[in-house]
């Protein structure tokens, strides 16, 4: 279990952007109010801007075993998707299969898979994206997914109904998952997420995204 930050980082004080009055909460006697027992709640500080070496120094902490898990809670100035590509460079890795699920991501997440891809480091990828996000973005960051990923038919890219935040990495002998409640992009949001080493939980997800190719956006029989 690694201690990503403090938590009284975020305490700042009792202004809260959630209103509501006191009164509501109050028991009279006809007479005076009584003391309320709620009271509002304090609030999150807005994080410092996400930094790449937020991402590096917690890859630093991660020194796996077979079947031992990482588990981590980060703050809003922690991106999911930096830590993917610290990861890989700092462990000196190859992926042979990537898959990726997310809500969403940004073109900065895209930059980075398609370094990435390009250095070899990441042989093949497949990507689940919300159809939210694809609605949303379909004539900008998908179109610049496409054009950007889509190169040697290393990439696949499917779209559903989809809430998860799952990726799977095969390195050799060695299945890593990883999941939690992170998107690839900041949320500017408190986020935990878990990393684990197991050929049979990577096996479990595989077969959930491999399930799901029907959903592929990129027909692979048309020329590139």
């Amino acid at each position: 279990m690694a201690d990503a930050f403090d938590f009284t980082d975020f305490l700042i004080g009792d202004d809260t952007e959630l209103e509501f009055n006191a009164s509501d909460f109050q028991i009279t006697d006809g007479i005076e109010a009584q003391k309320t027992r709620y009271i509002k709640p304090k609030f999150y500080s807005k994080p410092a801007k996400a930094d790449y070496k937020n991402a590096k120094q917690l890859v630093s902490e991660i020194h796996l075993a077979p079947g031992e898990q990482f588990h981590a809670i980060v703050k809003g100035d922690f991106i999911f998707g930096d830590f993917l590509e610290a990861l890989i460079y700092d462990k000196s890795i190859t992926v042979k299969n990537m898959y990726i699920s997310t809500l969403s991501m940004s073109q900065n997440n895209i930059d980075s898979l398609a370094g990435l891809l390009e250095d070899g480091r990441i042989e093949k990828l497949t990507c689940v994206l919300s159809n939210y996000f694809y609605s949303h973005e379909k004539h900008r960051l998908i179109k610049y997914m496409l054009e950007n990923l889509d190169k040697g038919d290393k990439f696949d890219l499917l779209i559903l109904r989809n809430h998860t935040k799952i990726t799977l990495m095969e390195v050799s002998n060695i299945k890593l998952v990883m999941s939690g409640s992170a998107n690839l992009r900041s949320s500017e949001s408190v986020e935990q997420f878990v990393l684990q080493e197991s050929a049979d939980l990577y096996t479990f997800y595989q077969d959930w995204f491999e399930m799901n190719r029907q959903h592929s956006i990129i027909d692979r029989e048309a020329q590139p």
